[in-house]
């Protein structure tokens, strides 16, 4: 009897499971939070981010439609002149 008296004594009961899962869990949502925490927090930095590059292509895009547009301008003045010049 001593041996399953030893046993009995060394399992842990529910109380210690429950206190254990229940630490665990805690821990759990707390790196989860921490987490979601991070996140949100980081979203500024990284809307900005986005934000300068959206800036920079578009820059991009508008000097790119300048220089076409230019081109085109050029090109139309050399037809006109060509249309002279048939006449």
């Amino acid at each position: 009897m001593d041996r399953e008296a030893e046993i009995a004594e060394s399992t842990p009961d529910a109380g210690t499971w429950t206190a254990v899962l229940s630490g665990a869990l805690g821990g759990i949502l707390g790196v989860i939070g921490t987490v979601l925490t991070a996140m949100i927090h980081n979203q500024s930095p990284m809307a900005a981010l986005v934000d300068a590059r959206t800036r920079t292509l578009i820059s991009g895009y508008e000097a790119r439609l300048a220089d076409l547009k230019a081109e085109n301008a050029r090109l139309e003045m050399k037809i006109a002149m060509l249309e002279e010049q048939k006449k």
